[in-house]
């Protein structure tokens, strides 16, 4: 609606969503996350968990996205953040959630072969959904005001996509799976796969896209790549794409749906 308003010259659909920014954002919990269920009639939130899954994904990466898109068509993306303070709102919303919340409390650290490897997780469970993760805190490097900034978010971008990399790369369809838990046993680098399924989720492919496109690693196509090549083997079918029932073993055969 942001941007609807800066095609139209009309501001009158910018003010409706920013009405509704400033009430659920009156509901944020201290580490900035807000309620994941809300009922729609009466403006109250159904429970008072955040997290960076399902129910608050998007309201998270819109909070970096409105932004971008809206200053970044106005010339000067930092003069244009300081004419408009709903603008500053949001991404100072954005910002306690990554530091108080993500690093915190959505990110388990293992040790691999080639250094320390970050997985993006809600309550100690990696899901595909959180693949978006990445790419979110990619994106928003480029807003930081220091170059140090700028690659410490550029860097914790690229440890998460390598663990999202690895859930990939460990399973014989070369896919990941939807769900996988984490102990607290240092010993333990990979999590057990809770749900082995597939089902063509675009996250993981969209963090690399971005990271490619960020830093023009050739290692961020080469994985892309090789999710190609498994959707190609394991996915297609005559009328498109379907998911899998197992990752573990992709002769189980397709999902008979196609999300």
């Amino acid at each position: 609606f942001h941007y609807v308003s800066q095609l139209l010259g009309d501001e009158k659909y910018k003010a409706s969503t920013d009405k509704i920014f400033h009430h659920v954002s009156h509901y944020k919990a201290p580490d900035g996350t807000i309620p994941s269920q809300w009922n729609v009639m009466t403006g109250d939130p159904i429970n008072s968990n955040g997290g960076l899954g399902s129910g608050s994904d998007s309201f998270i990466e819109y909070l970096l996205k409105v932004p971008l898109l809206y200053c970044k068509a106005g010339g000067d993306f930092f003069s244009c953040v300081q004419r408009h303070p709903i603008i500053q709102d949001m991404l100072a919303l954005y910002e306690t959630i990554i530091e108080n919340s993500l690093r915190s409390k959505h990110v388990v650290w293992k040790k691999g072969s080639n250094g320390t490897i970050a997985f993006p997780t809600d309550n100690m469970c990696y899901h595909q959904l959180l693949s978006f993760v990445p790419g979110m805190i990619a994106l928003g490097a480029p807003t930081k005001g220091s170059v140090g900034e700028r690659n410490d978010e550029l860097a914790l971008a690229k440890q998460l996509v390598e663990g999202c990399h690895i859930m990939y790369q460990q399973s014989p369809a070369g896919l990941g799976p939807e769900e996988a838990i984490f102990s607290n046993k240092a010993s333990d680098t990979l999590p057990k796969i809770s749900n082995p399924s597939y089902l063509l989720r675009p996250e993981y492919i969209e963090s690399i896209f971005v990271l490619y496109r960020l830093t023009g690693d050739n290692h961020y196509q080469e994985m892309g790549w090789a999710v190609f090549e498994s959707l190609e083997r394991y996915c297609k079918r005559e009328s498109g794409y379907t998911g899998l029932k197992d990752i573990s073993n992709p002769d189980e055969g397709p999902i008979d749906d196609m999300p």
